[in-house]
């Protein structure tokens, strides 16, 4: 499936993927990570391929509290995803965006 960009989410900051793949692999303790690449949430997540389902698990974490404000699984028929890869990555995306937008006004 590729990389997801998350650029298109105006009001974040999105942190290299060369930066961030130090961090692959390896247990991630989130305040530890925030401060290093001074960002706030973090977004985790994976995707696998189950039968001809592709399914992204993706979680957003407050780097001050280490805390998950929000998670969401995406499913997507494989078939839907060779013919158009943005099919995931769209509503990730949007669904993202709003889960971003609550966690800042619950912050504040």
């Amino acid at each position: 499936m590729g990389n997801f960009t998350f650029g298109r989410i105006r009001s974040a900051r999105v942190t290299s993927y060369a930066l961030t793949s130090t961090y692959k692999g390896k247990a991630l303790d989130a305040r530890t990570v925030g401060r290093e690449l001074n960002v706030r949430y973090l977004v985790e997540g994976e995707v696998r391929l189950a039968g001809e389902v592709f399914i992204a698990d993706i979680r957003l974490v407050d780097t001050g509290t280490a805390s998950q404000v929000w998670s969401n699984r995406f499913k997507l028929e494989r078939g839907s995803a060779e013919q158009n890869p943005g099919a995931l990555v769209t509503p990730l995306t949007q669904n993202l965006r709003v889960a971003l937008h609550s966690a800042e006004r619950h912050r504040i």
